[in-house]
Formats: C-alpha cells, sequence, structure tokens
C-alpha cells in the first residue's frame, strides 16, 4: 500500500514537472523526485544505503545545477498556476483511488506465506544484491568509476580555485 502511494506522487510530481519553466522550480521537483525515487528503492531492495548514496550522488549532482542556474537566470519570475496544479491533483487522486480499488479486489485472491519464509527470501535477495554489485566481473568497471570520478573532482576542484576568481563575474 505504501509503495503504491509513493509511485502515485511520483506520477503526480513527473506531471508537475512538466508546467514548470524556472530553474528553481524544476530543481525543487527533481529533488522531491529524488527522494520517492529513493524510498521506493528501500521499498524494493530492503537495502538503505544504496537509497542514501543514490540521494547523495543525485543532491550533488542537483546543487551543481543550481549553482549554474542562478548563475545564468537570477532573476526569472517565479509563477504558479493553480489551474494546472488542481487538474493535475484530481486527475492522480482518481487514478489513485482506482488503482487501490483494484489492488484490493487482487488482494483477496492471492496466498499468504509464512513470515519466516519471507524473512529468509529477503536476507538471500539482499546478499545477492550487495554480490552482483561487487563481484570480479565488475570490479574494473567500478575502478574505472572510482578513478574517473577521482579525476573529475581534482579538476572541479582546479578549475573552481579561489584564487582564480568567481564562477560568476560582476558586471
Amino acid at each position: 500500500m505504501m509503495k503504491l502511494t509513493i509511485l502515485s506522487f511520483m506520477v503526480m510530481n513527473s506531471l508537475f514537472m512538466l508546467t514548470f519553466k524556472t530553474p528553481l522550480s524544476l530543481g525543487v521537483f527533481l529533488m522531491m523526485q529524488t527522494l520517492l525515487s529513493c524510498m521506493v528503492i528501500n521499498s524494493f531492495l530492503s537495502l538503505y544505503w544504496i537509497s542514501y548514496i543514490f540521494y547523495l550522488i543525485m543532491l550533488g549532482g542537483l546543487l551543481i545545477l543550481f549553482m549554474y542556474m542562478c548563475s545564468l537566470a537570477s532573476n526569472e519570475v517565479f509563477n504558479l498556476n493553480f489551474k494546472y496544479w488542481l487538474y493535475f491533483l484530481i486527475l492522480t487522486m482518481m487514478t489513485y483511488f482506482i488503482i487501490m480499488f483494484m489492488n484490493k479486489l487482487l488482494i483477496i485472491n492471492i496466498p499468504t506465506q509464512s513470515f519466516q519464509s519471507q524473512e529468509l527470501i529477503l536476507i538471500n535477495e539482499n546478499k545477492f544484491v550487495v554480490n552482483k554489485m561487487y563481484n570480479l566481473y565488475t570490479m574494473n568497471l567500478t575502478m574505472m568509476l572510482i578513478i574517473y570520478l577521482l579525476i573529475s573532482l581534482s579538476l572541479v576542484t582546479k578549475l573552481t580555485n579561489s584564487n582564480s576568481g568567481p564562477l560568476r563575474t560582476n558586471i
């Protein structure tokens, strides 16, 4: 039930993002979409650290995009059109209630398993996800990604050195 709620909020958030034109509003909704995606990853994989790392990476990228967008378009007017909000909210709520009703009809026919077998399945899935991420076959790709991120970090710190001046020039 919680997964369904989060997924419906993600759909509503995606529809809201289509109506905005300013970088600030798009960044806020992209951050909310990232947070909802992390909650979905956490609920499906039952590994909180993968979703936490994903959130930190996306938040770092959003901060860089926010810095660039504020230097390019800093004085744009932020307009809200409540007609679109109300339309998308009603559409999302109707879809949510239809899915909830269909979900309750489908739950009646599904046999339930014992809690112990479900816990064993979750433990095995968690070990499989970690093993799949860091095994011998993906070691070269992981090392290449680590080296690329290290080089990118050193280049960005070199380019944004405080002795070289600010990124945005004062006119």
